[in-house]
Order: C-alpha cells, then sequence, then structure tokens
C-alpha cells in the first residue's frame, strides 16, 4: 500500500501529529473501531486531505481509511452543559 509510515496504533498517530488531520490507511479493527493504521498524509488543512483521500480510492477501492483529527474536539475554555 501507499502508506510511507510503518503501522502505528491511534494513540501513537495523535502523539507523533498533534492537531492535524491525518489520513489513515486502517490495518488493525477492535469492536467495530480503527485501532491501528498506516499514515498515508498528515496536514492542518482537512481539504487538502479530503482530496487525497478521493484520488487514493480511486487506485485502492477496497481499501479502508480513516480520516482522523488529533487535537483536542471541545476547543479548550469551551464547556458543556447538559
Amino acid at each position: 500500500m501507499e502508506g510511507k509510515f510503518p503501522e502505528l496504533t491511534i494513540e501513537e498517530i495523535r502523539k507523533f501529529w498533534p492537531n492535524e488531520w491525518v489520513l489513515i490507511e486502517v490495518t488493525r479493527v477492535e469492536n467495530h473501531q480503527a485501532v491501528a493504521g498506516r499514515v498515508i498524509e498528515h496536514s492542518p488543512d482537512e481539504g487538502v486531505l479530503i482530496r487525497r483521500e478521493q484520488n487514493f480510492h480511486r487506485q485502492h477501492s477496497s481499501t479502508e481509511t480513516f480520516l482522523l483529527w488529533t487535537g483536542a474536539v471541545i476547543p479548550e475554555g469551551v464547556y458543556i452543559q447538559l
């Protein structure tokens, strides 16, 4: 496959590329969730990776990918009340 990086766990990927979008070729799934993969590309710009993912699937239609944001989902200082 195209991934230029070795297989990493999702947690390792979060540590290596903080606050970035990461396009991952999924290599391991547990309980219906991606737990490991090979990084295809990473960028702070989601749009770049969406286009890259589309191109990747044209060449590898049966390969499962995952687009992951590694930063905080809820920005620091923002509080949610339920």
